[in-house]
């Protein structure tokens, strides 16, 4: 069921930052069902281990995140909307152009009215790390305000090379922060230290509550000033300011 919806789901999109599905596989052996999807091959990987292994400056990151923020978009604007549900950097791969594109949609859903119902007899099935204290609830659906908290977890992934609460490994204790905003200061970190507005936008990211949170298109607006501007000082009193 789980493949039948991402496949459906994933069929639909159409965008550069979308990572295109070509078709599906079905093969059964010895009584088991194999389901496969067909995608195009990209050499570069996930976003996370490609900036690594590149050492790629902070601009070419801001890049990337810039890339999956245009492909969250165009899922929330889709008609009907569709929320990802499972942004992370292993999910944001890099083509041979070097431009990034998002996959997975295994934990996609349209946001319609159906959904609603079903959401709410839905265990959340994505990795804890990445996850909205709203998505944590058992009623908890899907939302793009859930999305964006974790494109602000993206940020921190691509800036700092380390997987969000890293030091953090007993599971109750990842809820535990995640639910009472204990999160980490970014401003600390040398990553986002290059960039420091970015701190102030993870944290608007973060906001406790879902309709406090960015819109997408507007972290489109301040990645692109962060981008073109080039003067981290001028950011950051943009963004004391917003």
């Amino acid at each position: 069921k789980r493949f039948i919806n991402e496949t459906y789901v994933w069929s639909q999109l159409k965008h550069d930052h979308i990572l295109e599905l070509i078709g599906f596989h079905f093969s059964c052996s010895d009584g088991v069902v194999e389901a496969l999807v067909v995608c195009p091959w990209l050499e570069n990987g996930q976003s996370v281990r490609y900036v690594e292994q590149r050492n790629l400056s902070a601009d070419k990151r801001l890049c990337l995140l810039l890339d999956a923020a245009e492909g969250l978009h165009y899922l929330h604007t889709h008609q009907p909307p569709i929320c990802h549900g499972n942004i992370r950097g292993s999910n944001l791969l890099v083509k041979n152009n070097g431009r990034a594109a998002i996959c997975d949609f295994g934990l996609a859903q349209a946001l319609n009215e159906d959904f609603a119902e079903v959401a709410g007899q839905t265990i959340y099935r994505g990795n804890v790390r990445w996850a909205s204290p709203e998505r944590l609830d058992s009623n908890g659906a899907l939302a793009s305000s859930s999305d964006v908290w974790s494109w602000g977890w993206l940020i921190w992934e691509l800036m700092t090379a380390k997987t969000p609460f890293h030091l953090i490994k007993n599971s109750s204790s990842l809820i535990y922060h995640i639910v009472t905003s204990k999160l980490p200061a970014c401003e600390e970190e040398v990553g986002i230290r290059e960039v420091p507005a970015l701190a102030r936008l993870m944290r608007m990211c973060w906001q406790q509550d879902p309709g406090s949170r960015l819109k997408i298109k507007e972290c489109i607006h301040f990645l692109n000033r962060i981008v073109s501007v080039g003067s981290q000082r001028k950011w950051s009193v943009y963004l004391h300011s917003y």
